[in-house]
């Protein structure tokens, strides 16, 4: 199964951290898998204009709109979908996983 992911990416770096975290990578090897997965197929959170607190409601209903196959642009034919959405530094954070 692929597994597609859609993230809260107000800093580059933190795709490779969420990335890790998420064990997608080993730690300190984010960077050299990032471009393997799935991500931020619309273009992410700065893509968007960074809509802020709105982020999180966006990632559910674009996650949706893959696993049903009706995603206008590039798409990921998944069986799951992992929404991870944080404050800017992660202090905070919240994990939702779909699935067909």
């Amino acid at each position: 199964q692929m597994c597609i992911r859609d993230r809260h990416d107000s800093y580059s770096i933190m795709a490779a951290l969420e990335i890790e975290e998420l064990k997608l990578a080993e730690r300190g090897k984010g960077l050299d898998v990032v471009d393997s997965l799935d991500i931020n197929l619309s273009g992410g959170l700065k893509a968007r204009g960074y809509i802020g607190g709105g982020t999180a409601i966006y990632q559910l209903g674009e996650v949706f709109l893959h696993l049903t196959n009706q995603f206008k642009g590039k798409s990921a034919n998944a069986e799951k979908g992992i929404i991870l959405s944080n404050d800017d530094l992660g202090n905070t954070s919240y994990l939702a996983v779909l699935s067909r």
